[in-house]
């Protein structure tokens, strides 16, 4: 994994005064983050550059309802199990460790705010994002047929 060694990174909740550059992301990603900006920003998270606004990544977490059947009657299922979604990494940073650090952060500040380490769910939607999340820690979850359809579990 490659590593910029002289550029550090903050991991922070996104404001309202991250809208601009979260639009510009969204265009990007395909993604629509800026719509948890105004009604739930404890559940959208950026990293940026330290020291300044360059907002370079970001993800949302929050409750994981309505996420489908196979997360849903999975054994570890609460009412508080946590969704981490819409990651994205801008196309510069990638694959050095940002996306990584983001994830981890965000998972660890959710679990502070909550006071509890709640089950993490994710769907990956892509093999290659499968082997990504599984470095951090993420099972895969098989449905009922024993397959696999991108759903995911970081278990406490």
């Amino acid at each position: 994994m490659k590593k910029d060694k002289n550029i550090l990174f903050t991991v922070n909740l996104l404001s309202i005064k991250d809208l601009q550059s979260v639009r510009s992301m969204d265009a990007s990603s395909g993604f629509q983050v800026e719509q948890w900006l105004e009604d739930n920003s404890e559940y959208a998270w950026g990293i940026f550059k330290n020291g300044t606004d360059e907002l370079i990544g970001y993800c949302t977490i929050g409750y994981a309802d309505d996420v489908g059947d196979t997360i849903e009657r999975h054994p570890e299922h609460t009412n508080d199990s946590l969704l981490l979604s819409d990651v994205y990494i801008d196309s510069q940073f990638r694959n050095k460790g940002y996306g990584i650090k983001l994830i981890t952060e965000v998972i660890h500040n959710r679990w502070e705010l909550d006071g509890d380490k709640n089950t993490v769910y994710l769907i990956a939607m892509y093999d290659k994002l499968k082997y990504f999340y599984e470095k951090i820690g993420f099972k895969p979850i098989n449905d009922s047929e024993g397959k696999f359809h991108g759903a995911m579990v970081l278990s406490c």
